[in-house]
């Protein structure tokens, strides 16, 4: 990837927040072949959300920053049905609930 390209992805975000994108962009791309169509990008999303829904996101992520940044850049119509082939996965958060008893035996675990 060229500098001008990588200075377009990371434009405007934190350094760990540009790493974390860099770094899922180019294992998706990889997994990709670095060959980008609309039913293979939906197709990629769907089968790694099945696997980890989570991962799922953040590549999603990556993929429409790139999409936006860089491809947009060079042809418009073409970023336009990219960007809009697929979704990102919506996660949802599981909140564990201790019952009362459980949360007096864990405090007896704790020193006074």
């Amino acid at each position: 990837m060229t500098s001008s390209c990588s200075r377009r992805l990371l434009n405007g975000k934190s350094k760990e927040t540009a790493k974390k994108h860099y770094n899922y962009l180019i294992r998706t791309l990889g997994e990709l072949e670095y060959t980008l169509t609309p039913d293979r990008l939906k197709e990629y999303v769907l089968d790694l959300e099945a696997e980890n829904p989570n991962s799922a996101r953040r590549s999603a992520k990556a993929l429409k920053v790139f999409i936006k940044e860089v491809v947009r850049n060079r042809d418009p119509v073409i970023a336009q049905v990219l960007y809009n082939s697929f979704k990102i996965p919506q996660t949802t958060t599981t909140y564990v609930l201790f019952s009362r008893h459980s949360l007096m035996v864990s405090s007896e675990l704790l020193p006074p």
